[in-house]
């Protein structure tokens, strides 16, 4: 996920988590809910952080593999990417 922050420095103010549970801020709360948006036509489910809807929350069940984990972070990838193509 810092991986993605730093190819989209423009759009994501903050990646930050523990384990498990990560949470995405971008800078402007419709970009968080663009996001989640993609997200979702990606397969992947997200939530927003509380009345935060800046931030997008990933908290996959902990059963999850290491396969399934890099499957997200892919589908997460490709939804920020298409964020930042409409912002152009």
């Amino acid at each position: 996920l810092k991986g993605i922050q730093e190819s989209h420095s423009d759009l994501i103010k903050e990646v930050r988590g523990r384990g498990l549970m990560w949470g995405m801020e971008f800078f402007e709360e419709m970009d968080g809910q663009l996001n989640m948006l993609h997200c979702i036509n990606e397969g992947i489910l997200l939530n927003y952080c509380g009345n935060n809807k800046a931030t997008d929350i990933i908290m996959p069940p902990l059963i999850i593999t290491k396969e399934q984990i890099l499957t997200v972070i892919e589908k997460i990838s490709n939804a920020v990417a298409r964020l930042s193509q409409l912002k152009t």
